[in-house]
């Protein structure tokens, strides 16, 4: 019969890994003794303990980004939406008389902002704008420009996306 300090062994030895027949082999004991005593113990393998640890926080960690991935993409769509409508429904008012340079300025700096969020698509979309209140963006068959060079639906989607923005024109 093993003594205590080859237990004490054997009880390391299978918490570390090693399984009951090579520990068996080993130090003598047979297996189903080895299985009783560790049971009884209350041994686990580090390893097994340690990969269902490891994969519980994974379990957690995917659950924590997938939420943080819906939310980031309920605001992007949410961002998109609002540029969207702005352009589609300007020109339905009268629109206020706007600073170009600073809603070109404007327009620039969401779109290196929508760039750092990981949007390109949105980045796109203020660029679009930033060109077409500089006049680059005209097509032949516009409507009348107003006084500043831009028409009156470019007036009144220059002016609804920068109340969107909150900058005053």
């Amino acid at each position: 019969m093993a003594g205590e300090r080859v237990w004490k062994r054997i009880e390391i030895e299978f918490s570390a890994g090693a399984t009951a027949e090579w520990l068996s082999v080993k130090y003598g004991p047979a297996v189903r003794t080895i299985g009783a005593r560790a049971k009884a113990g209350g041994w686990r393998k580090k390893d097994i303990a340690l990969k269902a640890d490891a994969a519980w926080d994974e379990v957690e960690d995917e659950e924590r980004l997938a939420a943080e991935t819906r939310v980031a993409v309920r605001e992007a769509a949410d961002r998109r939406t609002a540029v969207k409508a702005a352009i589609r429904g300007a020109g339905e008012g009268e629109a206020e008389a706007v600073d170009p340079g600073r809603a070109v300025r404007a327009a620039r700096a969401r779109a290196v902002a929508a760039m750092e969020e990981g949007e390109p698509r949105l980045a796109q979309e203020f660029l679009k704008l930033a060109r077409m209140l500089e006049g680059e963006g005209e097509e032949d068959g516009d409507e009348a420009a107003a006084p500043g060079g831009r028409t009156p639906q470019q007036e009144a989607a220059l002016a609804a996306i920068l109340a969107r923005l909150g900058v005053e024109g």
